[in-house]
């Protein structure tokens, strides 16, 4: 119970990170490595909205698609019930959903690196949230995205998630 309170912290604090500005950034063309974590993530859109350069998107889009099945859909139901406890929250409503049932599953699955795995997890639902919140913001963002699923139909995650829906 006590474990489920702090992962919850991390998320909050993860969230906090992302949609933080932060003083120092980094040019995204810079950058030799990249390091997937909320705080880079959050430099990515900001060197996006500075240059609309398109590989700041595919290095997004290729972050969230680079993870098993598993991992991809645990992120995307993360996504899912925030929005839904958000809706109920505003409705003065008791949110409806944990997270308890997905942190569960990723100790059952990975014993071993469990936390390592919580805090991916949160920050692949970062990034999923960003982009559908990005692209239904401002539509230079979603036609760029589009684009980009064109031209790599192969990083397409939202097929992926469909296809695991379905089995």
């Amino acid at each position: 119970m006590k474990s489920s309170y702090i992962f919850r912290i991390l998320a909050i604090f993860l969230a906090m990170l992302i949609f933080s500005h932060f003083a120092y950034s980094h040019s995204s063309t810079q950058r030799n490595y990249i390091h997937y974590d909320a705080k880079n993530l959050d430099d990515l859109w900001k060197d996006y909205f500075a240059t609309k350069n398109s590989n700041d998107l595919l290095k997004m889009i290729k972050f969230i698609n680079n993870n098993n099945d598993f991992i991809l859909f645990a992120s995307y139901e993360m996504v899912n019930r925030k929005v839904l406890n958000d809706i109920a929250q505003a409705a003065n409503k008791k949110p409806p959903f944990t997270f308890d049932d997905i942190f569960n599953s990723i100790d059952k699955r990975y014993p071993k690196n469990k936390n390592e795995i919580k805090a991916h997890v949160m920050t692949v639902a970062a990034a999923i949230w960003s982009m559908q919140s990005n692209q239904k913001q401002y539509p230079q963002v979603n036609q760029a995205v589009k684009k980009i699923m064109q031209q790599h139909p192969e990083l397409d995650y939202w097929k992926r998630i469909h296809r695991f829906l379905k089995s």
